[in-house]
């Protein structure tokens, strides 16, 4: 439209809301797959009226913007689901053992803060969420014989959760990058633990955090709540520094946990 006032189809309500004066408009659809996903619209050309070839252009931005929308809407719905199937997930593990109610919620807000202390970027404080969240699911797999099966094991134990944690987690592209956390959050610093008997920063940064947050919720989940949580907890991090636990994530937690008011 390259003289507004004159076409009949012009309410100017805007304008006269505004102050705005609309003299010429140029308007197209953003399409994907035949669905409306909104609408370009440019206002008041600086010298001439719109042609053909202004159409052609801004319907090919329009075009290019439709795509982009859909993907950003697509990719939020991902994000979306698999919000719900964390939940659902969650909801499981807190009902695989005694005592495990919260335990997944509260390990992986621990763990996060402890990382955020410790200066790890976005990415790696994203796998830490999730690694808290998920490192127990191996527990609901005890009693699936197919898992099992897959595993090569005829019976399970203590010490096969984390494994199987992430063979039941293999594949989720979204949480790749935790697996190393949960696979080897019961390592010791000093070598000494499992799967691998990794020693020292052999082991992953998150699972050195992962491996005190849990031997802390341990003390939670045996009932310790205040006042008596923080000193227990205090005894049980220094107790293990420099073998259980790396001397650095244990000085990190005392910071958090005093920044917390001795609670998590």
């Amino acid at each position: 439209v390259n003289d507004c006032r004159s076409d009949p189809r012009f309410a100017g309500k805007f304008d006269k809301a505004s102050g705005f004066i609309t003299k010429s408009l140029l308007c197209v659809p953003m399409e994907y797959r035949g669905d409306l996903v909104g609408v370009v619209e440019v206002l008041n050309k600086r010298s001439g009226g719109y042609t053909q070839e202004h159409i052609g252009l801004l319907s090919s931005l329009a075009s290019l913007a439709s795509v982009a929308i859909t993907n950003a809407k697509i990719i939020s719905e991902q994000k979306n689901f698999f919000s719900h199937i964390m939940e659902l997930l969650v909801a499981v593990i807190e009902t695989s053992r005694p005592n495990m109610t919260e335990h997944p919620v509260r390990a992986a807000k621990l763990a996060c803060a402890i990382g955020r202390a410790m200066g790890v970027d976005e990415y790696e404080y994203r796998m830490l969420y999730y690694a808290g969240i998920l490192h127990d699911v191996g527990y609901v797999a005890f009693k699936n014989q197919r898992v099992l099966a897959e595993m090569g094991a005829m019976s399970v134990s203590e010490e096969m959760h984390p494994l199987l944690s992430v063979k039941m987690l293999e594949g989720t592209k979204m949480v790749e990058g935790a697996l190393p956390y949960i696979r080897h959050h019961h390592e010791r610093y000093d070598g000494t633990g499992y799967p691998s008997k990794l020693k020292g920063d052999a082991i992953p940064l998150g699972a050195r955090i992962l491996g005190l947050v849990e031997s802390l919720e341990e003390l939670r989940m045996l009932g310790v709540s205040a006042p008596d949580l923080e000193r227990r907890a205090l005894q049980e991090a220094e107790a293990g520094k420099g073998t259980r636990f790396d001397p650095k994530v244990v000085e990190a937690f005392v910071a958090v946990l005093a920044d917390q008011g001795g609670t998590w």
